[in-house]
This record gives structure tokens, sequence and C-alpha cells, in this order.
């Protein structure tokens, strides 16, 4: 038996060593790494505004992204009844404009928790929703898009 449970703790081991590897390699890429916690909020929210034509309007238009310090993520709410999209811009890249296909899609009254990598900038887009056919409230149509950085998950 004690090879057995040896064999055992030399692959826990290795199997542990190879998360620490993947785990660095992330934060290297620049995805934080977030405490397990529940979300806590730093800082007033960002409120981007959309409409159909405002994909390649960087927001802001000047400066970076009002983001605190130390944050890990974020928390998204579309409270519009019209889907939105969104991309990001990192440090070191030009600005990246959104199209109706490209970037993150948000539906309708979604509010998720994100990782951020901390964008300088961001380009975001109303959309229409996926009962536009049917439903013309879900047109794609001017409204806003809040983001509200933390941490935890």
């Amino acid at each position: 038996m004690p090879d057995f449970t040896n064999e055992l703790l030399k692959k826990l081991e290795g199997s542990v060593t190879a998360l620490g590897a993947a785990t660095q390699a992330a934060v290297d890429m620049g995805v934080p790494s977030a405490p397990q916690v529940p979300f806590f909020r730093m800082g007033e929210p960002v409120r981007i505004l959309v409409s159909p034509t405002s994909g390649s309007t960087p927001y802001p238009e000047s400066g970076n992204v009002p983001i605190p310090p130390n944050v890990t993520t974020f928390r998204v709410t579309n409270n519009n009844p019209f889907a939105i999209r969104l991309k990001g811009t990192r440090q070191g890249q030009s600005f990246q404009p959104v199209t109706s296909t490209t970037g993150w899609l948000f539906l309708p009254g979604s509010v998720e928790i994100y990782t951020t990598v901390a964008p300088i900038q961001m380009a975001a887009m109303s959309v229409d929703g996926p009962f536009a056919a049917s439903d013309p409230s879900q047109k794609a149509g001017t409204g806003f898009l809040e983001l509200q950085y933390g941490t935890g998950v």
C-alpha cells in the first residue's frame, strides 16, 4: 500500500503544480485572479450611452475608463428592452470599435458579473433583441449600459 499512496501523492503534487502554472499564465496574460467572495462594489457605476450607431464612438471620448484601483471583476446591467454589444480596448492597443456581430452580447434585462482586464476605452452599441421581429420594443434604441467595478464573483 505505501507505493500506492506515494504514487497518488505524486500525482496530486503534479496536478497542483500544473494548476499553479496555469493560474500564473492567466495572470501573465492580464486576467486577474479574483477571490471567491461575493461581489464587492468599488466606486460609482460607469454608464455608457448606446444607440444603433454608437459602435465607433469611444467611451470615454478622451482619457481612460474610470476604473478604481485593485478591481478584479465588473457587474454589467442591461436595463433596456434591446440587446447591447460591448468591446473593450486594452492598454497599448488601438481603439477597437464594436459592430452588430462583434464584442460581448448582453441581452435585454441581463445582469452578470465577469472578470475584467481593465480596458482603457470601450465601444458599445444597441442591437435588436432576440424577439425584435415580433416585439417592436426590442428594436435597437438609445439607452445606457451600466458597469460596476469591484472584486469577487
